[in-house]
């Protein structure tokens, strides 16, 4: 199967699922997250993570996070299934 096919085949049927939580407190909390699964792939599913917060009144804390399972060599989130991305940043503001 070329590239081209299967890259069609991947957006045909995929089904998202996120939300938004946003505390409301005084740090200014938020959570993002969301799951994308392929329809035709049981195994082949992306994870979406980012939370932010503050400290205190200069200093920020953000989490972001990336994660793409796939088991079947045949789907094309396969070639990603090592690409997993983490990041935590502390933010100052002088």
């Amino acid at each position: 199967m070329t590239r081209a096919k299967m890259r069609l085949r991947q957006r045909a049927r995929n089904a998202f699922f996120g939300g938004r939580l946003a505390l409301n407190d005084v740090a200014s909390s938020e959570v993002l997250f969301g799951i994308s699964q392929h329809l035709d792939h049981a195994d082949s599913r992306g994870i979406l993570l980012e939370a932010q917060t503050r400290l205190g009144e200069n200093i920020t804390f953000n989490v972001d996070m990336f994660v793409f399972m796939s088991d079947e060599e045949d789907n094309l989130s396969y070639q990603f299934r090592q690409d997993d991305y983490i990041q935590a940043v502390l933010n100052y503001y002088f």
